[in-house]
């Protein structure tokens, strides 16, 4: 299976015309060298567009034409503008892993979110205590993520599902008893689940609505349930928060990742949207779907990251994003202009944001995050991490899990340094510069010659 988060590449090749113009469009993942061709007429391209409408985009498409649209000159401009909206549309995993792009794209080895749907609402149709109220449809940046309003008599609850991705182990039982193992345990800043339903397919979580919505609903002051695109999109603003609360609520989640990782628990996903903040404390959820084995949105700003190497520095570094996200109100972390985006942060952040992301040697360990300055004076309810004792099979299980994660990651890592250094000596080769040495060589050459 492959990874959707992977950067993506979609160039219009061609096109046919016959009562309507189809345009040919070569879609690859880079550096997996996974590549196949979908054809899309106008019209597909424009009900595409209408979908990403709520997500801010400024996409400039091209318009529609009734007359003189089979003309070649036409076409070629028509394609020239489609292939700029493709060029945006595929920037950013957030938008390319959404439904209505990988619908309208359809790499050929993944299901659709239509054909999802049906046996990610299985565990429901067999639960004697559940009954589905309503599907909650695109609430979540990524297709394969599913949401739904439950009753349990006559309490209302939340129910997500997500599909296994391209690092998940074999389905057996002990993926249950390893997610009862977890339940169990006590940290007061992990969200507790009601049930939970692992099955060949994927993984289904059943727990309580949150009041007030997650702590990114709070940032943008919106509603709890709707699509993740009309509550997160680029034209609505979200609240930052104040520099006490951040330092709080941070300090309370990265012990929920000391927890985890200490568990041997790969949970990478920390952002505002898997976070819950009530008076007493702020809790992490959605720690079941690191055994589903699909990647962040960040793994691609991981990849090109010089010091992101294992598990852990996933987690630091999607920590880092977690605290820039609550400071500057906005999703992703610019990592292409790393500097200019910490700095236009309070100073409170410099240091800490800069420790994770541009580190003199190397990230620094979850550890000893717990004992950063920007931390001073923020209590917490430490977990003595002796008291741990996990059963060696489910050990065993989680160490392949992230064993299997760090061994896709180190190749596609190499393999995109690889990339950019084909493309730097690409560079040199064509610029003036070096066309002028390699002139004045054949020059010097010519000389030595005529001379002897």
């Amino acid at each position: 299976m492959q990874d959707i988060t992977n950067t993506l590449i979609c160039d219009i090749i061609g096109h046919l015309s016959n009562k309507h113009t189809e345009y040919e469009i070569s879609c690859s993942y880079p550096l997996t060298n996974y590549k196949w061709i979908v054809k899309r007429r106008y019209n597909e391209f424009y009900a595409l567009n209408r979908e990403l409408i709520p997500f801010g985009l400024e996409l400039t498409f091209p318009p529609k034409k009734t007359f003189g649209n089979k003309k070649l000159s036409f076409i070629q401009e028509r394609k020239e503008g489609l292939q700029a909206f493709l060029d945006k549309i595929t920037v950013h995993p957030l938008i390319y892993c959404s439904e209505p792009v990988m619908t309208f794209l359809k790499p050929p080895d993944l299901p659709t979110a239509a054909d999802i749907l049906p046996y990610s609402l299985m565990p429901l149709r067999a639960s004697r205590t559940l009954t589905l109220a309503c599907s909650i449809p695109k609430a979540s940046w990524r297709f394969c993520k599913l949401y739904a309003h439950v009753n349990v008599e006559e309490t209302r609850k939340i129910y997500s599902w997500m599909m296994f991705g391209p690092d998940h182990q074999e389905y057996s039982s002990i993926v249950l008893e390893i997610l009862s193992f977890i339940q169990k345990q006590h940290c007061p800043y992990i969200c507790k689940n009601f049930l939970v339903f692992p099955d060949q397919r994927g993984i289904g979580v059943v727990r309580n609505q949150w009041i007030n919505g997650s702590l990114r609903d709070q940032m943008y002051r919106k509603p709890a349930f709707g699509t993740f695109w009309e509550k997160y999109g680029m034209d609505n603003e979200a609240y930052v928060l104040n520099v006490v609360n951040v330092k709080t609520i941070a300090r309370q989640i990265l012990e929920a990742l000391v927890f985890l990782n200490c568990l041997s628990i790969p949970f990478v996903d920390i952002h505002c949207g898997n976070i819950t903040v009530t008076e007493a404390e702020a809790q992490l959820s959605d720690i079941e779907f690191a055994l589903c084995g699909q990647s962040s949105f960040n793994r691609p700003a991981m990849i090109r990251s010089e010091y992101v190497k294992s598990i852990e520095n996933m987690m630091v570094f999607n920590f880092g994003q977690f605290i820039y996200e609550m400071a500057a109100g906005t999703l992703v972390f610019p990592d292409h202009c790393t500097n200019e985006a910490i700095v236009k942060l309070k100073s409170n952040y410099h240091e800490i944001l800069r420790d994770i992301f541009c580190p003199n040697e190397k990230m620094p360990l979850l550890s000893e995050l717990r004992n950063h300055s920007f931390f001073d004076n923020v209590a917490v309810a430490v977990h003595p991490q002796r008291n741990i004792t996990i059963p060696g099979a489910f050990k065993a299980y989680l160490d392949n899990l992230s064993s299997t994660i760090t061994k896709r990651y180190e190749k596609e890592k190499a393999a995109y340094f690889e990339h950019q250094r084909k493309e730097h000596i690409e560079e040199l080769l064509h610029s003036d510069t070096e066309r002028q040495r390699r002139r004045d060589l054949v020059l010097a050459q010519l000389r030595m010659r005529v001379e002897t």
